[in-house]
């Protein structure tokens, strides 16, 4: 009996911490603005920081989260470059749209975004799924990107610890198979905040088109999409990823031709973009490389 209190105190506590995380991850980032652009088929929300006379940088979020979940890396990144954080198709406030899914599509969504600001080329960091937008964009639109950084990320589906991520909605057949009577506290928190944000039916429409799509959901690049990839690429590492494995991560560094890496010992798959333990060595890594030139 002791132990079934024990773990009924232990659930009650993830679940208000839940509700806590929630409630401060959709709040609006402070000396942000928020806009919108009309696209062939979807409506795109972007949010904008910092001095427009810097370069400007796309910053782009992982699956299941928005842009505001990064606001503390978002602002340090604003104090050297003009930040363009964009919510992905079916994420925070942009609609799902009614293409069929590819990264082709997504990487299509951000130059529309930066087209209709008046952007011609701009410098990109991505978190998880995001960082594997970019590597889109530089097969896709090399012409646009001067630079990218990979935070945590992946070129394959092969990368993914579906053994050690502790999370039961990414599955070796794709997202989830059943949206009843699952037990994420990861997916808890993102349901929990998309509500907040007043797009509760619209991100449940997302989980269920992620769901059919299948393995379609996760990235499968080859080695020699890699190596076509001429853009000079930032690779950041978590040594302690629970949701990529880490020796993926740094495969990835490898095969592009033009890449930098970088790995940060003990960080997480997201404590590396969330915990100020590692935001300032993160950023200074990130201006180091955006600031350099490439043999």
């Amino acid at each position: 009996m002791k132990n079934f209190y024990l773990m009924l105190l232990t659930s009650s506590l993830a679940i208000n911490c839940a509700g806590y995380i929630a409630s401060e991850i959709s709040k609006p980032i402070k000396d942000s603005e928020m806009h919108k652009v009309e696209s062939k088929d979807i409506t795109q929300y972007y949010h904008t920081l910092g001095n427009k006379n810097n370069p400007p940088l796309v910053f782009i979020h992982g699956i299941l989260a928005f842009t505001e979940v990064y606001r503390d890396l978002l602002k340090e990144l604003a104090e050297e470059y003009y930040v363009i954080g964009i919510d992905l198709r079916g994420h925070g406030r942009t609609t799902i749209g009614e293409q069929p899914f590819s990264y082709r599509l997504i990487a299509e969504d951000i130059i529309n975004v930066t087209d209709e600001i008046g952007i011609e080329q701009f410098y990109a960091v991505g978190h998880s799924a995001g960082g594997f937008v970019v590597l889109s964009i530089g097969k896709y639109f090399p012409e646009k990107l001067v630079k990218g950084v990979s935070i945590a990320s992946l070129y394959h589906h092969d990368g993914i610890d579906f053994k050690r991520n502790g999370h039961d909605y990414l599955t070796y057949t794709g997202f989830m198979d059943n949206l009843n009577g699952r037990n994420s506290l990861t997916l808890d928190l993102f349901d929990r905040a998309h509500k907040k944000l007043g797009e509760e039916e619209k991100f449940n429409h997302t989980k269920n088109l992620m769901m059919e799509i299948g393995k379609v959901l996760y990235p499968s690049f080859t080695s020699s999409d890699l190596t076509s990839i001429e853009n000079p690429m930032l690779v950041i590492v978590a040594g302690n990823d629970n949701r990529i494995k880490p020796s993926h991560t740094m495969q990835m560094s490898e095969y592009l031709p033009h890449s930098e890496l970088v790995i940060i010992p003990d960080a997480t798959h997201f404590n590396i973009v969330r915990s100020k333990k590692y935001l300032g060595t993160v950023t200074e890594h990130i201006f180091q490389f955006l600031n350099i030139t490439l043999d």
